[in-house]
């Protein structure tokens, strides 16, 4: 039932409310003759005959006006909600923004680090008579100097240095794409990885120079210490062939290093351990 009609029924049955009231009067069934009493009677029913439709007219009125103002309310509720939705889908569409952005800014530190840590999971294979590294840096207070590539060395870093029975290796982890295998350059971790060799070759060499008590002095004189240095490449193996650096895949690292002649004995590990750990 709608507003109007509702009203229309309200106001009948005012009116034949009244009519019973005037009816009992001209019977004198109600226990009064007041004048008064009939006359007023006589005028409320007579306004609320002639005033019918004005009274169903308010009331309908009233209830569009209700209507009408829940309409509004439920309006500024939802462009309230729709703007508290706005707000929050910019923040979070910007804050995903901001973390793709960093993330494409950072890929090749991400992918980088994804690789340091597969190489550290196979590394792990090895016996305990192996010492591992990882994320080594050294800064020499002389830089160390290149002749042949001119080139002074004042630091390195490396991204896993091993050292057990088998020797000392120097391995630098590229986790590159396969897409960027065919592009990509090998010059580059090639050189990096000789370079670090070169510094530890030289700064090992001289750190046990002279110290007669070290495992690495016989009768002959001084052991000389040379790193093995590898590039690991984790997607394929690389078939070009450089002078002292050996490219493997992750595969091959375990078996190439288990396989390499026995060089030093576990006090040489030792020794050679706390010497590339000393400050």
């Amino acid at each position: 039932m709608d507003a109007r009609e509702s009203a229309r029924k309200e106001i009948e049955n005012r009116i034949l409310h009244v009519e019973k009231e005037i009816q009992l009067i001209l019977n004198d069934k109600i226990n009064t003759s007041s004048f008064f009493k009939k006359y007023f009677l006589f005028l409320k029913f007579s306004f609320l005959t002639k005033n019918k439709n004005l009274f169903i007219f308010s009331s309908v009125e009233r209830d569009l006006l209700d209507l009408d103002f829940l309409r509004k309310k439920l309006s500024r509720a939802q462009t309230k909600q729709e703007l508290a939705v706005k707000i929050y889908t910019e923040k979070y569409l910007g804050r995903l923004n901001r973390i793709s952005s960093e993330i494409e800014k950072n890929k090749n530190l991400i992918y980088g680090a994804l690789g340091e840590l597969q190489v550290i999971d196979t590394l792990k294979e090895l016996s305990d008579d192996y010492y591992l590294i990882n994320d080594y840096r050294r800064f020499f207070t002389h830089p160390i100097y290149n002749r042949q590539n001119k080139d002074a060395i004042h630091s390195i870093q490396i991204d896993h240095l091993l050292i057990g029975p088998a020797g000392l290796f120097i391995i630098e982890t590229k986790n590159w794409s396969l897409k960027s295998m065919e592009r990509v350059d090998f010059f580059s971790p090639v050189e990096q990885v000789k370079r670090a060799g070169f510094a530890i070759f030289v700064f090992l060499n001289k750190s046990l120079q002279g110290h007669f008590y070290s495992n690495f002095y016989d009768n002959w004189g001084q052991e000389k210490v040379s790193p093995k240095q590898i590039v690991v490449s984790l997607h394929k193996k690389n078939h070009e062939n450089f002078q002292y650096v050996k490219v493997l895949s992750l595969e091959d690292l375990i078996p190439y290093i288990q396989n390499s002649k026995r060089e030093f004995s576990q006090p040489q590990v030792d020794e050679l351990f706390k010497v590339l750990c000393s400050k």
